[in-house]
């Protein structure tokens, strides 16, 4: 699940195992199960709707125009051992997400949305955050926001078939790296399309799938969601 030979830190440039990566990162921070059938808050348009299973959760426009579907939970634990709030994100710490997409359905001009950010709301990030985007024609598309929004173009989905993201945030660098099936697809250094600073306002994670007037489906699921955070 976790993707390391070499640890950053401490290590000397010893090739570990995965269980050897796995106990180093609980030693420098704590590692976060997000369940996918209870605790998120659904908000849809239309004919929008949003499913939720033990394993995995689904977004999904049916078809409609300007139809769309949010399913979003607050965070937890993810601020500063002391100080800070626990539903804040404190952005200058390392963290990594993991994440398991599917994307079922296309063409048309349809967006998914997975994120971890500073709001709420839908769409593409406008605050603080890190997240991938999906369009309707199976593209996958790396995302961070700073103080303005970076891209970074991954690869092209293929309809119903899963892909485990990994998101790697390096906010000292600065550097986000994004990782598909344990294979580095794209990083971004741009400082300022790169959160770095503990939030003021609580955390969210947002899944989320939206259609504008043609009424071309999208339909979208999640899973395996992990997340760690730098002590």
């Amino acid at each position: 699940m976790v993707s390391g030979k070499i640890i950053e830190r401490g290590h000397g440039g010893l090739v570990l195992s995965n269980a050897d990566v796995l106990v180093d990162l609980t030693q420098r921070g704590r590692w976060f199960s997000i369940p996918t059938n209870a605790g998120w808050t659904e908000t849809n348009v239309g004919v929008g709707d949003a499913t939720f299973q033990p394993f995995y959760m689904r977004v999904d426009t049916a078809g409609g125009a300007s139809a769309s579907s949010l399913a979003t939970t607050g965070i937890y634990g993810l601020d500063k051992l002391t100080g800070g709030s626990r539903f804040e994100i404190d952005w200058s710490k390392k963290l990594r997400i993991l994440v398991t997409l599917v994307w079922a359905v296309g063409p048309g001009t349809p967006v998914a949305h997975f994120q971890l950010k500073d709001v709420s709301t839908i769409g593409a990030l406008a605050e603080k955050g890190l997240g991938v985007k999906i369009l309707a024609n199976g593209s996958l598309t790396g995302e961070s926001y700073g103080s303005t929004l970076g891209s970074v173009a991954l690869l092209t989905m293929t309809a119903s078939e899963s892909y485990q993201v990994e998101i790697r945030h390096y906010p000292a660098i600065p550097k986000v790296e994004f990782w598909v099936d344990g294979v580095l697809k794209g990083t971004q250094s741009t400082s300022a399309n790169i959160p770095q600073t503990l939030a003021t306002v609580a955390g969210y994670l947002a899944f989320s799938a939206s259609e504008g007037v043609g009424g071309d489906r999208m339909l979208a699921e999640a899973g395996g969601i992990w997340i760690w955070k730098e002590r």
